[in-house]
């Protein structure tokens, strides 16, 4: 074996050692891809796995909402929402139930402030109701007031 057919075999081993590394290296290449395209495949199913769930509760919580909506607009309770502030001119009405109209008042005069929600409480109610209020705001507790109210 001469000199040159020694460096020819020698530069014919790195060639092959050099292609056996870019087939190793496409080969890692290959399933790293496919690795990733399942993953992503993954990911679609479960994004649109989530958007089913979202749309279930969304629909389910739109008919709870209207089920509470029947139940007060077919019974005599109304409800109030107000904010509670320190200072009672702050204290604004931010959501009456429209039933309130079976008792001839409308819910965007309170809303607007043009009626005062204790100019409609029975006078025996008012100071109580100004008390819980008051108490309310004074502890931060449960925004609920006690029993019912007489209108």
């Amino acid at each position: 074996m001469t000199h040159d057919q020694g460096q020819l075999t020698s530069i014919q081993m790195i060639m092959a050692l050099n292609n056996i590394q870019k087939i190793k290296a496409q080969a890692v290449d290959s399933n790293l891809l496919e690795q990733i395209e399942s993953l992503s495949e993954k990911n679609r199913k479960l994004q649109a796995r989530i958007q089913d769930l979202e749309k279930d509760q969304t629909k389910e919580a739109n008919q709870t909402l209207q089920l509470a909506e029947y139940i007060i607009d077919n019974s005599p309770a109304i409800l109030f929402r107000r904010l509670a502030a320190e200072k009672p001119e702050d204290r604004k009405m931010v959501y009456v139930s429209p039933n309130i109209s079976r008792f001839g008042y409308q819910a965007e005069d309170l809303l607007s402030g043009k009626i005062m929600f204790r100019d409609f409480l029975y006078e025996e109610d008012s100071e109580r109701i100004k008390k819980e209020i008051d108490q309310f705001v004074e502890e931060k507790g449960s925004p609920s007031l006690g029993p019912g109210v007489k209108l």
